[in-house]
């Protein structure tokens, strides 16, 4: 604890009583003057090369060694915060009884910022301030350049920083600007009672470190939903699924499409053939027009299960890897689930003797031609967070093609002297495999000829 405060350098923001915190001291100070660190053990380090010590000259080096730490050239040799021939502190350069981390001119600096905070990767959220300060020498308030200053975000539940902007410094009217990208990984939608966001002077050796007024803000983010489809399948031979994901547009945008968000309300519209028109298409809420709830893993898998026409419903399906599929087989099937809305989760669907109830897709029969699909995240169907706090999205139209099996009834005519050459897996080649290709002839055809 080399300031003796009670708190140990590793936790103390500023061990040497300096009025700068250890990390500006070591990053931000040679930034901002170009100029050496200074030292976090050194009291009157100003980057100079103070914080050499000189074996000639005692009053320089750290304060273990310096024996005038705060350069007032009244002398404490025994390094105990008191000058020997005095009663002033070895930390109080003027000796005006106060200390020097407190002993600076003082900032005076507000804040303007967005009412709503967002979660983009496109466009950063700007802040925005001005800095005065009263200048020493002439005792007025004015407009303070070069001023490094910091925006701070903090939770308000438990009041951690969040995020911390760089630091930039003023310009010459005292104002400053700093821009910051918001993601999903740093902060989390919410109301206006989430954050506590202000600006701060970063308190170096002439300025003290003073604060705006804090603001209380909440975030929201735009959502984005992608989808998986066959682009075509053949009626009466196989099922008509889609599948559907919700994500923040934020990470969207920078390429991060495994990040999911699950229980994200899906809806869909098709249209083309027996589904209507563009104007008038078929539309897919889900139970209770509440959407269709991605899962636990963020997709919502969905097969048609068909009555009539376009008569049917849609059914959510979950892939179980674990699923016990008997003595000697493979593990792993297809389980039905179903949104409950009370426990906000979904539940597996049981069969009359309470086990889950296997899915097995079934084919669907529909006139062959072009089906459009148009996908939709809704978020204003669920009352839970974060949904109060998104904003949903509708792809482009994707196309699906129902294919029919064409059957061609014909008669081949072809010369008889000509072999049909076929693969006949019943021939035994004798190293243990079976299988070759073999010759079939016509037997009047080769009688004849």
């Amino acid at each position: 604890d080399h300031d003796n405060d009670g708190t140990r350098d590793d936790l103390d923001e500023d061990d040497d009583e300096d009025g700068m915190h250890d990390e500006d001291e070591v990053l931000l100070w040679p930034t901002r003057f170009d100029r050496n660190s200074t030292n976090p053990w050194d009291h009157d380090d100003f980057g100079d090369g103070e914080g050499i010590a000189n074996p000639t000259d005692a009053s320089t080096g750290p304060d273990a060694i310096d024996n005038d730490d705060d350069n007032d050239t009244r002398i404490d040799v025994d390094f105990d915060q008191v000058e020997d021939d005095d009663l002033t502190s070895d930390w109080d350069h003027d000796n005006d009884g106060i200390l020097d981390a407190d002993d600076k001119a003082p900032t005076y600096i507000t804040l303007n910022l967005p009412d709503n905070l967002w979660l983009d990767a496109q466009s950063p959220t700007i802040f925005a301030g001005h800095v005065d300060w009263l200048n020493p020498v002439t005792g007025v308030v004015e407009a303070a350049p070069q001023l490094p200053i910091q925006v701070h975000i903090e939770w308000t539940s438990n009041n951690t920083t969040a995020i911390e902007t760089i630091d930039v410094l003023t310009n010459a009217a005292g104002n400053f600007s700093v821009g910051q990208f918001l993601y999903p990984e740093d902060l989390t939608v919410g109301d206006n009672t989430t954050y506590r966001v202000y600006a701060e002077v970063t308190e170096m050796f002439m300025f003290n470190g003073n604060e705006s007024q804090s603001y209380f803000v909440g975030a929201e983010a735009n959502m984005t939903v992608d989808y998986s489809a066959w682009t075509y399948f053949r009626s009466d031979e196989q099922p008509f699924w889609l599948d559907f994901k919700a994500h923040y547009a934020a990470d969207w945008d920078r390429g991060l499409f495994d990040n999911r968000i699950k229980n994200s309300p899906i809806t869909f519209s098709i249209f083309g053939g027996l589904f209507g028109n563009l104007t008038a298409p078929t539309n897919f809420t889900g139970l209770g027009n509440n959407g269709y709830r991605t899962d636990a893993s963020g997709w919502a898998s969905l097969t048609f299960v068909q009555d009539l026409g376009i008569s049917g419903t849609w059914k959510q399906v979950q892939w179980n890897s674990t699923a016990d599929n008997g003595q000697g087989q493979i593990p792993g099937g297809y389980e039905e689930i179903a949104w409950n809305d009370l426990t906000k989760q979904h539940d597996i669907v049981l069969d009359g003797n309470g086990d889950p109830l296997r899915y097995n897709y079934t084919n669907t029969s529909l006139p062959a031609g072009d089906i459009e699909i148009i996908a939709r995240v809704s978020p204003e169907l669920a009352n839970e967070w974060p949904f109060p706090y998104l904003h949903g999205d509708q792809a482009e139209p994707f196309s699906v093609r129902i294919m029919h099996r064409m059957n061609i009834e014909g008669t081949l005519i072809l010369d008889g002297l000509s072999p049909i050459y076929y693969y006949d897996s019943t021939v035994n080649n004798g190293d243990g495999t079976f299988g070759d290709w073999s010759t079939l002839f016509h037997k009047p055809a080769l009688d004849n000829a």
